[in-house]
């Protein structure tokens, strides 16, 4: 790690610890989830990775897509609706109390039983 990017990783976690850090939250209809990508320095800059994320999930076939740039500390990365979930999936987290969260960078993760 160069010298910058250890600067740069210091100065967004001060800032998450004030949550003033910058993050992009999309919300699609199909499947139903949340996905929070970040965190970012600045307002521009998340906007700048905007569309990236959004031709991501529309690659992934996703359907009413929202999002919102916000200062914002997220809990989880992803949520996921259990009742949009495919039959014959199950998350890949294994822990219980993850059963709507899923702890990824912007993807929902599964295992199919299928």
């Amino acid at each position: 790690m160069t010298f910058s990017e250890i600067v740069e990783a210091t100065f967004l976690s001060f800032l998450e610890e004030l949550r003033l850090a910058w993050w992009v939250e999309i919300i699609t209809n199909k499947p139903q989830c949340t996905y929070y990508f970040g965190p970012f320095a600045c307002f521009k800059e998340a906007e700048l990775a905007l569309p990236g994320y959004i031709e991501d999930l529309e690659d992934e076939a996703a359907l009413g897509i929202a999002a919102e740039i916000k200062r914002y500390q997220p809990k989880d990365l992803t949520i996921f609706d259990d009742e949009s979930k495919p039959a014959g999936v199950e998350p890949q987290c294994a822990n219980a109390e993850h059963s709507r969260t899923w702890h990824t960078r912007g993807i929902c993760l599964f295992n199919s039983t299928q």
